[in-house]
């Protein structure tokens, strides 16, 4: 008789639970699959189905030969951000062909799935489909991973409005941004287990244990967590999850270099501020990581806004970017009008070297201009023109600029180990250029910040 297989700690926002281990979802005979969830609701019908008692303390067993289990529709909780959790161990088939192992279709055709998760034993890989719409057509994007047969995984999909990823046994092995509307509700739309609803071939062939939806993306920290509560019954270590934060994931994914000491850093970075209540006034931040022009582009906020455009000459490395003093810049797309409140703004950015070039500026907006003596001057444009501040500082390390009301500005440095202040423009300044976007010039910096 089967056994408990183990509690799940991340219940929020569950749609669907069965598990063939607990006598609660499963007896060990019978047809249904109860949802422990919501019995009755989205229950899984088998269908030729046996089940093995000795196998991972319990499993249903898909022989390949139109053997399925139907959940059903899942109803309109399924929208734009969903995630799915599923345990199961592929069995080698002597033709090597592709099988579905679960999937959330109306149709095989590519506008009928939500997504599907299959298995190819000729080269041992499992591959996740998902589907967005453009409004034109259905746009397919898949990510795949070695996953050996013979063996048991526990794989988690996770879906967003523009963004899906790939887990496979706690680690997040890829993920992609996609464009246009995820596809997730349809009314015609149901979940199978070993089959791709409306094919008739590629049954599963293979043990199913476990089988998880729920209704929304779930963070990388919350797929840990449940993979990390049923690891051992399948004999699969616990791991660490470097990635616990859903912005930092985002992040991640958008790179083209990311590697484990990035996610630390950036994970510990985001934490931090929302931690202190300062994340939700960012607008962009540019951590220039990965040591490349692609990812120096990114903000970290939303990677897919505010991206940085290079232009003129530029040395890209894992110390940050480099300007070659004559015709470097970079444009941050980032309009301040209508944006930003100018009595309330803050721009920031970390020189490594003493820098003789404009760090930001924006048209009518901010600035900062050093020039080669070290003294640095800040200006906020005004009816009555620019108001300039300016000190002379060493201007290696953390640079601001900061506004905090309409009668009186600042400017802060690092120098030596203390900040100085100076103040200017007393006037009321505004937005006047709404086209306006920021751009910064420097010799070598990283790390440059704008928040509301």
């Amino acid at each position: 008789m089967p056994v408990a297989g183990g509690p799940f700690i991340q219940k929020t926002g569950i749609l669907l639970e069965v598990d063939s281990a607990d006598k609660t979802s499963y007896s060990g005979t019978g047809t249904t699959w109860i949802n422990q969830i919501r019995p009755g609701t989205n229950n899984g019908t088998l269908n030729n189905i046996s089940f093995d008692s000795a196998d991972a303390k319990g499993a249903l067993v898909f022989t390949g030969s139109n053997t399925f289990v139907d959940f059903g529709n899942l109803g309109p909780s399924l929208t734009s951000s969903f995630s799915f959790q599923v345990a199961f161990e592929p069995a080698a088939t002597a033709s090597g062909q592709g099988y579905t192992i679960l999937s959330y279709a109306s149709a095989s055709s590519t506008s009928s799935i939500t997504f599907k998760l299959d298995y190819t034993s000729s080269n041992q890989t499992v591959v996740l489909t998902t589907f967005s719409n453009t409004g034109s057509q259905n746009i397919v994007y898949t990510m795949s991973a070695s996953v050996a047969s013979g063996s048991w995984n526990i794989v988690h999909g996770t879906f967003g409005s523009q963004s899906a990823a790939l887990y496979i046994n706690g680690f997040l092995n890829g993920g992609v941004r996609t464009t246009g509307s995820a596809v997730g509700y349809n009314a015609s739309n149901r979940l199978y287990a070993g089959l791709n609803y409306g094919s008739t071939s590629g049954y599963y062939s293979g043990s199913v244990a476990n089988v998880i939806v729920n209704n929304s993306e779930l963070s990388p920290n919350a797929v840990n967590t449940n993979y990390n509560a049923i690891a051992s019954r399948f004999n699969l270590p616990v791991v660490r999850q470097f990635v616990t934060d859903i912005n930092v994931y985002n992040f991640m994914f958008a790179m083209t270099q990311p590697t484990d000491d990035i996610a630390i850093a950036l994970n510990t970075f985001v934490t931090g501020l929302k931690a202190n209540n300062i994340w939700s006034k960012m607008s962009a931040i540019y951590p220039l990581v990965g040591g490349n022009a692609t990812d120096h582009r990114l903000n970290l906020v939303n990677p897919n806004s505010y991206r940085i455009n290079y232009y003129g000459g530029w040395t890209h490395n894992a110390n940050g970017i480099t300007g070659n003093g004559t015709n470097a810049y970079g444009d941050t797309t980032f309009a301040p009008s209508g944006t930003l409140d100018i009595n309330s703004a803050h721009f920031a950015l970390y020189s490594r070297t003493v820098a003789n070039q404009v760090a930001f500026h924006g048209s009518n907006v901010f600035w900062i201009q050093p020039n080669n003596s070290n003294t640095y001057r800040a200006a906020v444009y005004s009816s009555t023109g620019f108001g300039f501040g300016g000190t002379t500082v060493n201007s290696v390390g953390l640079i601001m600029v900061a506004r905090t009301g309409s009668a009186a500005s600042y400017i802060y440095f690092p120098s030596n180990t203390s900040f100085t202040t100076a103040s200017f423009d007393s006037n009321t300044p505004s937005i006047t250029n709404p086209t306006a976007s920021l751009r910064w010039s420097p010799k070598q910096y990283n790390i440059p910040r704008q928040l509301r």
